[in-house]
């Protein structure tokens, strides 16, 4: 079953089944922001579509790809904005055929058009709100612009609003009599509040504070007392906003895909990881999450997430592309030298001070400045052989067999106490030697691979 979105035209084969997940299956797009010819192919169906790649490399224009589209659908009618949305020198393309979304199942029903996509940009800062009022909103479901990545994208004081004037609809109805009005309260705050102790163990959401006398959301901290939301930390308040928002838009946008560039702005590294596990477990299972993101930690999340089922997560990386020509993408394997990429992208310099899971001592002389390329033949070789399937071990050339046995450098020793759950293995070469030397090695407990083990590097060199 195919659906397409056209120019913001609708064709569907067929439409999805009731219940089903929408999931993107192919992206086509021509002389927009970033991109003169990119075509996205997604050929499994999966939950998670993490983006990843330096900046300036197109992560936030596919966004606004989707945006154009979106608004093209909903509105039927947009200004194309050639200063921003046109690929610089590529001439007047029609608007209507720069992006073309196809989608598995087929897209919904054009009337729900509005509910196709939901995004939120990079810069989300909500510093400081109060409130003397309760004002109804009107609908979620076009209330929230497909905003552009650029924009600024405040949505707490917003979401307050909502969660506010929800509780005086509960209130006032009728139809909650039979709850107190404490069980109304936590009914609307307990699933923010249990989603923030996730990342933030110490910090506790007591409620959204009394709407008509300066109203906002308060909390409390071991040590402190009950404070404002103003008080909260850069870092509190993303993980916040972007909780909240789920959780006060998920029964709109139920069978959406959910668009959040930088999830990981303003948080740092430890809460970066637990902050997507926490954002996949809130949204709606019909939902597909789309996240740009520089974040080590999000992608070891998205890793684990594909060792445990493959088709469940897709990786696209925009970090070697050249998006002037014609470029097609698919899902990335991740690989070391995914890793590495990844790696430098997010720590810059300090990539070469994160050892992997597993180092590997080889023979060879490392390589400098005097040395030919050939002084590390076999790390090469044995990366290019293990490089996918062991994505978690690198090699290190150390010396000859005597130095890969002894260590002579102190290498594996100074890697180990450096990072004490890195493992060390030390590999030599079989060389001239018999079977029976071999034998006699591996009976020493020596590294000299002569048979496969499960998990275990192996080659029959």
């Amino acid at each position: 079953m195919w659906g397409r979105l056209h120019g913001g035209k609708v064709h569907l084969a067929t439409g999805p089944s009731p219940g089903e997940t929408l999931h993107v299956a192919d992206v086509r797009v021509r002389a927009f922001r970033r991109f003169t010819d990119l075509h996205i192919a997604l050929p499994d169906r999966p939950r998670l579509v993490v983006l990843a790649g330096p900046n300036g490399n197109g992560k936030s224009s596919l966004f606004d790809a989707f945006t154009f589209c979106a608004e093209l659908l909903w509105r039927r009618s947009l200004i194309f904005q050639d200063d921003y949305r046109l690929k610089v020198g590529a001439g007047s393309p029609d608007p209507m055929t720069a992006v073309e979304v196809a989608f598995a199942e087929g897209p919904p029903d054009p009337n729900d058009a509005g509910k196709l996509f939901y995004f939120r940009s990079a810069y989300r800062n909500d510093a400081e709100f109060r409130t003397t009022e309760v004002r109804q909103l009107g609908p979620i479901l076009g209330g929230d612009p497909h905003l552009r990545m650029i924009d600024n994208d405040v949505r707490v004081s917003q979401n307050y609003q909502r969660l506010a004037a929800e509780s005086f609809d509960a209130l006032f109805s009728g139809e909650e009599d039979d709850r107190t009005v404490r069980e109304l309260r936590e009914r609307l705050i307990g699933v923010v509040r249990d989603a923030l102790k996730r990342l933030f163990p110490d910090l506790v959401l007591v409620g959204p504070g009394a709407p008509l006398q300066g109203g906002t959301f308060l909390f409390e901290k071991s040590g402190q007392g009950v404070f404002p939301y103003m008080n909260l930390s850069g870092g509190e308040k993303a993980a916040l906003d972007l909780i909240l928002d789920v959780v006060v838009k998920r029964s709109t946008y139920d069978d959406t895909i959910w668009c959040i560039d930088e999830p990981e702005a303003h948080l740092n590294t430890a809460v970066q990881a637990p902050l997507l596990e926490v954002l996949l477990d809130l949204l709606p299972p019909r939902c597909q999450l789309w996240v740009g993101t520089h974040s080590v930690g999000m992608l070891r999340v998205a890793r684990e997430m594909q060792q445990r089922d493959r088709q469940s997560v897709a990786l696209l990386d925009f970090g070697d592309a050249n998006f002037d020509e014609p470029v097609t993408l698919r899902p990335a394997t991740v690989d070391r030298g995914f890793i590495d990429r990844a790696l430098r992208v997010a720590l810059g310099d300090l990539a070469d001070l994160v050892a992997p899971e597993r180092v590997v001592l080889c023979e060879g002389r490392p390589l400098d400045s005097s040395q030919p390329p050939r002084a590390e033949f076999d790390r090469r070789c044995f990366r290019a052989i293990f490089n996918q399937t062991h994505p978690e071990t690198d090699f290190l050339s150390v010396g000859n067999a005597y130095d890969v046995e002894s260590d002579r450098l102190g290498v594996g020793r100074a890697i180990q106490a450096l990072v004490p759950g890195t493992r060390v293995t030390r590999v030599i070469d079989r060389d001239r030697r018999t079977d029976q030397e071999v034998q006699e090695e591996e009976v020493r407990g020596g590294s000299c691979p002569s048979a496969e083990a499960p998990g275990e590097l192996s080659t029959g060199r």
